[in-house]
C-alpha cells in the first residue's frame, strides 16, 4: 500500500514539474545531464545528426544538383583557383564574388569541382542551424519548443536544397542568422561585444551579396 502511494506521489510530482515547466516556471528540465555538456548542445549536436544523415541519404539516392547555375559556380571558382580570373558577369551580378574565392581556395585543397562546393555549402548551413537553435532558445527559453522549431529547419525542403548544392543564399543567411543572434543577446544584455561580433557579422553579409542590403 505505501509502495503505491510512493509510486502515485512521483508520477504526480513528475507532471507537477513538468506543468510549471511548460508554463515557465520553472526550468529545471534544462538543467546538465552531463557535468559538462547542457542539453541545449545535446539538442544541437542530435540535429546535427539528423541533418547529416537527410543529406546523405539525399546524395546516395543521386541528389545533387537542381539547376545548371550550381554546377556553374564551382567551375568559376575552379577558373579562379587555376589562373586567378573571374568571369566580368560575375562582377556585374547581384551576387558579389566572396563564395568564388572561399570555394576557389578550398579547391586548391581538394580540387573535386562536384563536392568540394557542397561540402563549404553544408559546413555554412550547419554553421546556420547552430546559431537558429541557439537564437530560438534565447528568444523562448524553453527545449522542446527549441529542438521543434530545429527539426522543422532541418526537414526544411528549401534548406535541405541549399545546404547539398553549392547555390550562394547559404553563404549570406549563416552569418545573418548569427548575426541576429548576437544582436538579441546584445538587446537584453548591453554586453558591447556581442555588439560588435553583431555587427561584424551582419558586414560580412554585404560581402557576399550586393543586394544584401536591400533584399
Amino acid at each position: 500500500m505505501m509502495d503505491r502511494r510512493r509510486a502515485r506521489g512521483s508520477a504526480d510530482s513528475k507532471k507537477h514539474k513538468w506543468f510549471l515547466y511548460m508554463t515557465g516556471t520553472d526550468n529545471s528540465l534544462e538543467k546538465r545531464i552531463y557535468p559538462h555538456v547542457s542539453n541545449l548542445t545535446l539538442t544541437i549536436l542530435a540535429l546535427l545528426m539528423v541533418k547529416l544523415a537527410v543529406q546523405l541519404y539525399l546524395y546516395r539516392i543521386g541528389f545533387l544538383s537542381v539547376s545548371a547555375d550550381e554546377y556553374s559556380r564551382g567551375i568559376t571558382a575552379a577558373r579562379w583557383a587555376l589562373d586567378g580570373t573571374i568571369p566580368t558577369a560575375i562582377y556585374m551580378s547581384n551576387w558579389l564574388p566572396f563564395e568564388t574565392y572561399l570555394n576557389g581556395l578550398a579547391l586548391m585543397v581538394w580540387d573535386n569541382v562536384i563536392w568540394t562546393p557542397r561540402i563549404t555549402a553544408f559546413l555554412f548551413s550547419c554553421f546556420l542551424l547552430v546559431y537558429f537553435i541557439k537564437l530560438v532558445q534565447h528568444l523562448f527559453g524553453r527545449l522542446p519548443v527549441t529542438f521543434l522549431a530545429g527539426l522543422l529547419l532541418v526537414f526544411n525542403p528549401w534548406f535541405i536544397w541549399l545546404s547539398g548544392t553549392p547555390m550562394l543564399d547559404i553563404y549570406y543567411l549563416a552569418p545573418f542568422v548569427a548575426g541576429l543572434y548576437y544582436i538579441s543577446k546584445w538587446v537584453s544584455e548591453r554586453r558591447g561585444l556581442y555588439l560588435v561580433i553583431g555587427g561584424l557579422l551582419f558586414f560580412y553579409r554585404p560581402a557576399s551579396t550586393a543586394r544584401a542590403g536591400y533584399s
